[in-house]
């Protein structure tokens, strides 16, 4: 047992130590949506703008590209998932991003509702430099 307690504390102190993942920056990438009709995805050009503050909120706002955009509610990051919604006045209520932090790289999924359909889409980001 003596060996096992000084290697949970070694366990915990990296733990502790390991940074958060910074989302801070410019994205840029696409949200496909499949069409059931044609049976074809189609991809939309998107921007994303995160901003974290010193006490780790984060804020934000997400568009298509070359449109206005939105700002982004109830962000938060644990371990590597990305977690936010969006809305505009195409959407009936906010769409949920659940998305996957791998360096400059941000995939996952949107899931909402659009003319009260069901929407699940593809999301796929890089920080721009």
């Amino acid at each position: 047992m003596k060996l096992r307690v000084p290697a949970l504390v070694m366990l915990a102190a990296v733990v502790w130590a390991a940074p958060a993942v910074n989302v801070a920056g410019k994205w840029t990438g696409t949200i496909d949506v499949h069409d059931a009709g044609s049976g074809a995805d189609i991809p939309t050009p998107v921007s994303v703008e995160f901003a974290v503050s010193d006490a780790g909120a984060i804020t934000g706002s997400i568009g298509r590209e070359g449109e206005p955009s939105v700002p982004i509610q109830k962000a938060k990051v644990a371990g590597d998932l990305l977690t936010f919604e969006a809305a505009n006045e195409e959407t009936n209520g906010p769409m949920v991003f659940t998305l996957h932090v791998a360096g400059d790289q941000l995939s996952g999924e949107m899931k909402g509702s659009i003319d009260v359909q069901p929407i699940t889409a593809k999301v796929t980001l890089t920080r721009q430099h």
